[in-house]
């Protein structure tokens, strides 16, 4: 059995992952101190569901899927049993959200180590699979990742544990499908992902596509809102961050859409004399800058290294981004590989190759690059790559002949984001219209990005080639959406005015997309448009504007004729977030169609004021979505609301506010629960005793025990049924001790005890006992036994003997079912408070039956709580010549193991290690346990039958009864 213990402590008291929570850092500067700066956001990144496109993209279904909406880590946790993949712009959070899973589950599973009482509950060991340094195999990956912290194991073990993983179930994290070096690659982690669908799986991409891996769920990462951004510039830069914002303006959106970019701004401004870059080329270039100057001005280098950093970077990341075939790339390599391309560019500048290994150790200390596992150097994040891509290609292109950056760089996915982030670097304005122009031949819609993508200075002239296309009106507005340019903003404006409804629908989406203020006057006539999918696209454009000039317009179109204007109109005022919306969204509650109620309840959640609160209460009589609503918002006004709303004179009213309670999930709200658990109204008590179940906490418990005494049968079954759904020792301990209580088995009989006993039952197998029992833990009583037939018939009559009495012996063929782990049952009985043992000679030579009296032995108080059945060919112990026999027998065990290990030279040998190490710790105990058991007053086994075991029954209802006084 694998030993997790050390690879949990490692994770959880590594730095690494640990400050991924509060910090957006990219590198740490030897011999500096960590900047105070925080401005933690993690927690409230979302994600939302990707619908799925339909069969046909002509029709639109009736009922559209519902999107759902989470925080990233709740909705990886809530998905990743079946698989799921995490889609996300670069920089948007999604290594970090892997980084942090990995760190909670793991303080989980250390914390359920430590305290689980029963080796038999699930505990999720994650592991994250860093797909960028993938070389051989995905095992290996893992196995790599393990080696990293502090575990090591063969691949055969791990392939017997990822196949059979009883206890210690596997959570695996890959981060970067796009990251993969090869086709092969790709392939390898597919067939994995195929040979082991039952493990919990999470995967994160930069875009979707081929390397999907057909997996059915996806989640993308949310774009950060106006209000986190602003909230986050504020808090990095308290002290500059008003002027920061004023200096965007409107551009906070086009810049700092991601946790990393904004991050990036933040510090350029804050180290650029509180100037904003003109475009993203720049703002890396400055970024950059800083760690070649300013942070490190102080700090000692190997000979002139300094002078050469941002060169030697661009050298590394153009060999990265080449990689080994036109189509793949890189984003790690061997530090040997990188050495070799810095001996090229040193020995061409007439310094000494061997400068090349110093050098590089000065970039892995002080810059933007850091080494990996198995000695693999990469970039801080592919972002950075790409950037000194950009920098060593625009050192090329002057030399590049069209055809050559036509069919060797714009015709391959890989160079797109360098291309994109050289032309803002770009002074030149003819090779950035050459740039453009080449891109437009390759492909339209590569080139209208690119012609965005320009030094402002020269977009008109860019932006024109797009407008001079010969293309169709529809497609042309498409075109000019991709340049996210405000030079195109004024043709988009007039195209709302076109014939074709079709050129005015994608005028006002992509109008929305570029988000400019310039525009909201023209998209509020096109709320008006006479064409139903024109007001659609103008009603999401507004609200994606986020203007407050809009709300009127919006407001007007929750009353259009078409319900997905509705819905859309809604869905923006939501966005938009002002008190001025509400009237007209409580008005929408009652829409005749469902999604328009949906949506209108959700934007007054984002809203979320008091006076939003207040009016979603009272529609809590009429409005189911009411309460959807009041689910998403966890403020004190609002659970204080449903607090109240729990007395409500309609009784459907009582039950929205206590599902809503629960679903919000709030332990706030468990003081004002359990006060109504005592209300004089036993509906109030049911409800609150529903929602207590729902929220699930231990807090919750002596409240919902005492409503087990309640006068009404209903409370009194909810309140088990909560108990239940907590789900914890604690609460199968304390309605253990009800079922055991006379007085209550008398109150709760019929429907009622069959709840407790029900919720009982949950409990157990929820924390994954062998059975489902009917003892606490230590008033269960375990029989260890040879199968041979002399003591497998005594383990028989032993059974039930004790069945007369009333007490049931936990045994393997009764309670261990099909595939279930042989050897946790057989911890589980070493962990047993009574353990009745049937020695025989057999017993003492079986690995079996001595593993279990080894466990017995290893938790403590063996005398105490074994209780020995001595078989007449087991009596010879009581002689010491007769024991040492024992000793020989193992020592020839080990000896015959140790002989067939060596000369066969084998590999991969953890199991038969395993067996190795438990016959050695047979060896040193045999000799003290057999030395207890001779001194212990056993009767024959005539007299135990004479008797039906009277003496051994006694005693160990006696220990029972002790240990009872213990519960």
């Amino acid at each position: 059995m694998i030993d997790w213990t050390p690879y949990l402590k490692s994770i959880s008291d590594s730095e690494k992952y640990a400050q991924w929570e509060t910090f957006y850092t990219l590198t740490d500067v030897e011999g500096k101190t960590r900047p105070a700066k925080t401005a933690p956001l993690l927690r409230d990144l979302w994600v939302q569901t990707i619908e799925k496109e339909p069969q046909n993209p002509q029709e639109r279904p009736e009922r559209p899927e519902k999107t759902e909406r989470f925080t990233v880590l709740d909705g990886l946790r809530k998905y990743a049993t079946n698989h799921v993949l995490l889609k996300g712009r670069p920089g948007s959070g999604k290594s970090t959200a892997l980084a942090r899973l990995l760190l909670e589950e793991s303080v989980e599973a250390q914390s359920l180590r430590l305290n689980q009482q029963n080796q038999a509950k699930i505990i999720q060991i994650p592991i994250l699979i860093e797909l960028r340094l993938y070389e051989t195999s995905i095992l290996d990956l893992i196995l790599q990742f393990l080696k990293r912290h502090k575990l090591i194991i063969d691949s055969n073990t791990l392939e017997s544990w990822l196949l059979e993983n009883h206890n210690f179930r596997p959570l695996l994290l890959f981060d970067g499908i796009n990251e993969l070096p090869s086709e092969a690659a790709r392939q390898n982690l597919k067939n994995f992902r195929q040979q082991y669908a039952e493990i919990s799986m999470i995967f994160t991409t930069r875009d979707l596509g081929s390397d999907d891996l057909d997996i059915e769920k996806k989640l993308e990462m949310l774009p950060l809102t106006e209000p986190q951004m602003r909230d986050f510039v504020k808090t990095y830069l308290p002290e500059k961050g008003e002027e920061m914002l004023k200096q965007l303006g409107n551009r906070l959106k086009e810049l700092a859409e991601t946790p990393l970019l904004l991050w990036m701004l933040c510090s350029v401004f804050d180290n650029n004399e509180n100037k904003i870059p003109a475009n993203l080329g720049l703002v890396f270039q400055i970024f950059t800058g800083i760690y070649d100057k300013k942070l490190k001005a102080d700090v000692s280098t190997y000979q002139e290294s300094r002078d050469w950093w941002r060169e030697l970077l661009q050298v590394l990341a153009w060999k990265m981004t080449q990689g080994e075939s036109k189509t793949e790339i890189q984003v790690a390599i061997s530090r040997t590989e990188a050495e070799e391309e810095l001996s090229k560019f040193i020995k061409n500048k007439g310094f000494p190759e061997y400068y090349s290994k110093q050098w590089l150790k000065d970039l892995l200390k002080y810059h933007l690059i850091h080494l990996e596992g198995n000695d693999k150097i990469a970039f801080r994040h592919q972002l950075i790559q790409e950037y000194y891509t950009a920098e060593e290609l625009k050192k090329k292109l002057p030399h590049l002949r069209d055809e050559q950056l036509q069919w060797d760089y714009l015709n391959y996915l890989k160079w797109t984001e360098p291309m994109a982030l050289l032309l803002g670097l770009l002074d030149n304005e003819t090779q950035a219209k050459r740039v453009v122009k080449l891109g437009l031949e390759i492909d339209l819609k590569l080139g209208a990005r690119l012609a965005g993508e320009v030094n402002f200075k020269f977009q008109k002239q860019t932006v024109g080639l797009v407008l001079g296309l010969d293309v169709p009106k529809r497609f042309k507005v498409e075109l000019l959406g991709l340049t996210k340019s405000n030079q195109v903003v004024n043709e988009l404006s007039q195209a709302l005015e076109d014939s074709d409804w079709g050129v005015r629908r994608n005028a006002a989406s992509v109008l929305g997309k570029i988000g400019t203020e310039t525009a909201i006057a023209e998209l509020l006539k096109a709320l008006e448009d006479s064409n139903s999918d024109v007001r659609r696209r103008a009603a999401l454009a507004l609200g994606k504007i986020g203007s407050e000039t809009a709300i009127m317009g919006l407001l007007k179109a929750l009353e259009d004729s078409d319900e997905y204007v509705r819905r859309n109109a809604a869905f923006a005022l939501g966005k938009i977030g002002t008190e001025t919306a509400i009237a007209g969204l409580l008005k929408a509650l009652k829409d005749s169609d469902e999604s328009v109620r949906g949506n209108a309840a959700f934007a007054l959640a984002k809203i979320g004021s008091e006076t939003a609160i207040a009016e979603l209460l009272k529609a809590l009589e009429h409005s189911d979505n009411a309460l959807e609503a009041l689910t998403e918002i966890e403020t004190e006004t609002a659970i204080a609301g449903l607090l109240k709303a729990l007395e409500h004179s309609d009784e459907g009213v009582r039950g929205n506010a206590a599902f809503a309670l629960g679903k919000i999930g709030s332990e706030t709200a468990i003081a004002g629960l359990l006060k109504a658990l005592e209300h004089s109204d036993e509906d109030v008590r049911w409800y609150a005793a529903f929602a207590l179940g729902k929220i699930g906490s231990e807090t919750a418990i002596p409240g919902l025990l005492k409503a087990l005494e309640d006068s009404d049968e209903f409370v009194r079954r909810k309140a088990a049924e909560a108990l239940g759904n907590i789900g914890t020792e604690t609460a199968m301990t304390e309605l253990i001790k009800c079922l055991k209580n006379p007085d209550f088995v008398t109150l709760n009989n019929g429907d009622t005890l069959f709840q407790a006993r029900e919720a009982l039952d949950i409990i157990q197998n929820k924390l994954k006992y062998y059975h489902p029992l009917s003892q606490p833990m230590n008033q269960q009583v375990y029989i260890s036994y040879n199968w041979q037939e002399d003591s497998n018939e005594m383990a028989n009559q032993l059974v039930q003997a004790f069945a007369a009495k009333g007490i049931e012996i936990i045994r393997d063929k009764t309670h261990t079912t099909y595939k279930d782990s042989i050897k946790n049952f057989m911890r589980q009985i070493g962990q047993g408070k009574c353990v009745v043992v049937v020695i025989s000679d057999r017993y003492l030579k079986s690995e079996n039956c001595m593993f279990e009296l080894v466990e017995i032995a290893r938790n403590g108080d063996f005398y105490q709580r074994i209780f020995p059945i001595i078989l007449p060919d087991a009596r010879r112990i009581h002689k010491a010549i007769e024991r040492l026999q024992y000793i020989q027998h193992w020592e020839g065990r080990i000896q015959e193991l140790e002989n067939a290990m060596h000369s066969g030279g084998l590999a991969n040998l953890q199991g038969i290690t395993d067996d190795l190490n438990l016959y050695t710790e047979i060896r040193h105990r045999i000799a003290s346990l057999t030395d207890i058991l001779k001194d212990m007053n056993t009767p024959s086994i005539d007299l135990h039958g004479q008797s039906e075991f009277a003496a051994v029954i006694k005693a160990v209802e006696t220990k029972l009864a002790e240990d009872s006084q213990n519960i």
